[in-house]
């Protein structure tokens, strides 16, 4: 199990607790620099991630020095035909042209509603055909549900797959579902490790007060255990030894310098038991959510 370097950030002002925006460019550069020091090799991107792919291209040789995985542009209110799913192949070559390489490491469907619809087929095998010219090494999904992972494993042969997994929203272990992936042969990214710096915070928002029972009984985990957030936060997801790629996004050089040194120290805590902060199915663990949540609040 590694890190990965989510780089949303670096294309968009993204993150509930983002108070400072988009990351600049000579700040990318600094943090790749970085990351590839302390052994991270893979960088998660996306066609939907605003600027993202055209700052790391811009990065030359300092981002490509790292597996470079990406998704396809979600088709939004696209109509789903034979069309869509040539527009989303050409935006692929954008991707590829962005990014200033030759080839993808990894390329995902960004949103598994697209690979489930109607033209799914035609997409997966669109996508099975840039695999076979060389283009892309694995085809995979990014999941937000494990009814979604178990639609599209049980459909379609999945290369890798990103999903969200967190010590608030543990739906993908209880479920044994994780397990099952690995058994499937299936390369097992999360995301959403802090939940967009939620549990980094002190407090929860407003909106998200549904989420208190499992908050507070990390914290206490963490107070008890004389650990921090952040490595309380790693410890959880260190204990899930069939994850390979734990993607974590940054602002800073600085932050990432903290994430790693807590990655580190957190290998020594795999015996605490955070399956009482376990808050799924609540729809707050939910990041999609929040803005309808935010609304009733």
């Amino acid at each position: 199990m590694k890190l990965a370097l989510g780089t949303v950030q670096f294309g968009l002002p993204y993150g509930i607790t983002n108070s400072t925006g988009q990351v600049a460019q000579d700040e990318v550069i600094r943090i790749l620099q970085r990351a590839r020091g302390l052994g991270v090799d893979v960088l998660d991107t996306a066609a939907a991630y605003g600027q993202s792919e055209a700052v790391l291209g811009c990065c030359g040789d300092v981002a490509h020095a790292f597996r470079l995985i990406t998704k396809t542009l979600p088709k939004g209110g696209a109509v789903a035909d034979a069309d869509w799913v040539q527009q989303v192949v050409q935006r692929v070559y954008t991707s590829l042209s962005n990014l200033r390489v030759q080839r993808l490491d990894g390329l995902l469907v960004h949103h598994a509603a697209d690979l489930l619809g109607g033209s799914g087929q035609a997409l997966y095998g669109a996508l099975q055909e840039l695999k076979a010219a060389g283009l892309v090494e694995r085809v995979g999904v990014s999941v937000y549900s494990v009814e979604e992972a178990i639609a599209a494993t049980r459909r379609f042969s999945i290369d890798v797959m990103q999903l969200p997994l967190n010590v608030l929203d543990q739906s993908f272990v209880r479920s044994g579902e994780l397990q099952r992936l690995k058994e499937r042969g299936v390369e097992i990214h999360t995301r959403s490790a802090f939940l967009q710096g939620v549990l980094l915070s002190a407090e929860l928002p407003t909106f998200l007060q549904a989420l208190s029972p499992g908050f507070d009984r990390f914290q206490s985990i963490c107070r008890e255990a004389g650990l921090s957030r952040l490595e309380g936060s790693l410890a959880f997801l260190r204990q899930q030894h069939v994850i390979d790629q734990v993607v974590v996004g940054v602002l800073t050089q600085v932050q990432l310098e903290e994430i790693a040194g807590a990655w580190a120290r957190s290998a020594d805590h795999a015996a605490l038991d955070f399956s009482a902060c376990d808050m799924a199915p609540s729809a707050a663990v939910t990041p999609s959510n929040w803005p309808a949540l935010k609304g009733e609040s």
